[in-house]
C-alpha cells in the first residue's frame, strides 16, 4: 500500500530536453560546430571548445583541415544510463567551419597573391585573379 493507504502504482515521469545553444544531440552523441579562420585551416593550431559538463578542452586543429571536416572526441557525449560502466558515454563530433576573410589589408592581399603565384608555378595551373 501507498503512504496514505492507497494502492501501489506506477510513477510516470515525463522529461523534455530543451535545445542547447551550442550542442545538438543525436542519441548519446553530441555535435558542435567550431569556427576557425583560413590560417588555422591551412597551418593548424588549437581551439578551445566547450564540453557539456567538464569545462573547456583544447582541441588540436590539424594542418590542412578542410571546410566541414569533422573530428571525433570519444567519451565526451551524453552518459549512457544503465551501461555497465559509469564512464560509458557517447562521443562529441566537432565540425569545423572555415571563415573566409572578406576585408583583406593590402599586405594580406599581397601575401595571398604571392602564395597563389607559387601554387600556380608548382602545379602548372593558372587561375584568374580579380583585382580589388
Amino acid at each position: 500500500p501507498g503512504p496514505t493507504a492507497g494502492s501501489a502504482g506506477d510513477l510516470m515521469v515525463y522529461l523534455r530536453v530543451m535545445p542547447h545553444p551550442q550542442f545538438t544531440r543525436e542519441g548519446h552523441n553530441l555535435h558542435l560546430q567550431v569556427d576557425i579562420n583560413i590560417v588555422q585551416s591551412i597551418l593548424g593550431g588549437t581551439v578551445r571548445i566547450p564540453t557539456l559538463d567538464e569545462g573547456d578542452l583544447q582541441l588540436k586543429v590539424r594542418a590542412g583541415t578542410q571546410p566541414d571536416e569533422m573530428q571525433v572526441i570519444k567519451g565526451k557525449g551524453i552518459p549512457i544510463l544503465g551501461a555497465r560502466s559509469v564512464r560509458s558515454r557517447g562521443n562529441l563530433y566537432v565540425r569545423f567551419k572555415v571563415a573566409t576573410p572578406t576585408n583583406l589589408t593590402e599586405r594580406q592581399r599581397e601575401i595571398l597573391e604571392e602564395f597563389q603565384d607559387i601554387e600556380e608555378s608548382r602545379t602548372g595551373s593558372s587561375g584568374s585573379r580579380e583585382s580589388g
